[in-house]
């Protein structure tokens, strides 16, 4: 039975979406009570989010974790760039990168990582080894030391009720948005700690009793750990969550991925970023390097437009530098995906954190060392 909404569909979403973003434990059920609007929210997110297969995820704090958040972004040979990404798909279950993009029309590559601290000076040996080896040609990092916000799509941007993009963006205003603030320090932990935190980055709305099955403990013990790791105000690795959509198949074709890095010390930049209705992640600007790395999604009829928009926020910010990468829906993988090989349980053994910068050298030389190309996962954001 089709089902017709009885209420400003538009003006709905933006209250579910203020209060999925505004919540560290995500109940779909719940969210009448939230938005006050009763079981019409409720059908709401049914039909026009999980109906449409949009994906609710948390917002995980990695430090949390002894994990520091870093981008890099690295010149690569044409030779690698042919086959970078079957490099990286190999390390997605054996090392930490978690996130990755191919911008378009450049040798370049935008990774993200999550380095535990103790093994950061083994990173950048690996990094210079490779690129004494002539796997990149340069690199640049960016660790910007705070957890990243991510976003919903924007309803001016995104059409609910159709699940396509709004080509141009309505005349509405953008949902109000807040940066989270978050502690850094880690918590004690263990490796059922980081599957949940694993689950609740695909699906934040996984109940406790598919957990508990999954992670073969109780009920009881995976509700403790929700509320006292999970989920608590002062020192859970839950921030809150946000709606994604980023998934194969699913709009994909139509959107590219927009990355873009500001090194600016204007305090306004961070309140223009929040503005731009196709945003979709900020890592804020703090420490020395006053870079701030900003994330969008973008119909591929809107790129330039996005872009220019994007480049005015600079201008005006009076930003001391600003660069933009432009990658594709099918150049894009990252942890959270459906589809992902990336997992971090795997390097967490025995109550720590494991790297071998040897082992990860083999695996990248390998993988590009390999005549006969292979189709890699689809995954994606």
């Amino acid at each position: 039975m089709f089902y017709e909404p009885t209420f400003d569909l538009e003006a709905t979403m933006r209250k579910i979406i203020r209060a999925i973003e505004s919540s560290r434990r995500f109940d779909p059920e719940a969210l009448g009570e939230a938005t006050g609007l009763g079981q019409e929210a409720v059908l709401a997110y049914r039909n026009y989010v999980a109906g449409k297969g949009l994906v609710t995820k948390a917002s995980v704090n990695w430090y949390r974790f002894g994990l520091n958040d870093v981008v890099l972004i690295a010149g690569v040979p044409t030779a690698t760039l042919k086959k970078v990404d079957l490099a990286l798909n190999a390390l997605a279950s054996s090392a930490y990168v978690v996130g990755y993009s191919l911008p378009t029309g450049q040798a370049k590559l935008v990774l993200r990582a999550l380095i535990p601290r103790k093994h950061e000076a083994s990173g950048l040996d690996l990094l210079e080894k490779l690129k004494a080896a002539g796997i990149l040609k340069d690199y640049e990092i960016f660790e910007p030391g705070v957890v990243p916000t991510r976003f919903s799509l924007d309803p001016s941007a995104f059409d609910y009720s159709r699940g396509t993009w709004r080509m141009p963006p309505s005349t509405t205003s953008v949902q109000d948005r807040q940066l989270v603030s978050a502690d850094t320090a880690p918590i004690e932990f263990d490796e059922v700690d980081l599957r949940i935190a694993e689950v609740l980055k695909k699906s934040a709305a996984t109940k406790p009793e598919a957990m508990a099955e999954a992670l073969g403990i109780s009920l009881e013990e995976v509700e403790e750990r929700l509320e006292k790791r999970a989920f608590d105000e002062r020192r859970g690795f839950v921030l809150s969550n946000f709606v994604d959509f980023f998934e194969p198949g699913l709009f994909a074709p139509e959107t590219a991925v927009i990355t873009a890095f500001f090194k600016c010390t204007d305090e306004k930049l961070h309140d223009a970023l929040l503005k731009v209705p196709y945003l979709s992640g900020v890592w804020p600007a703090t420490g020395k390097s006053h870079v701030c790395v900003a994330s969008f999604y973008s119909p591929y009829s809107h790129v330039f437009t996005l872009a220019r928009q994007v480049e005015q926020v600079a201008l005006e910010c009076d930003a001391e530098d600003f660069t933009l990468y432009l990658s594709p829906w099918y150049a894009v993988n990252e942890l959270g995906s459906p589809h992902s090989t990336v997992n971090l349980h795997s390097v967490y053994v025995n109550g720590d954190w494991v790297f071998d910068a040897d082992e990860v050298f083999s695996v990248i030389k390998t993988a590009l060392n390999i005549r006969r190309a292979t189709p890699r996962p689809l995954a994606a954001l």
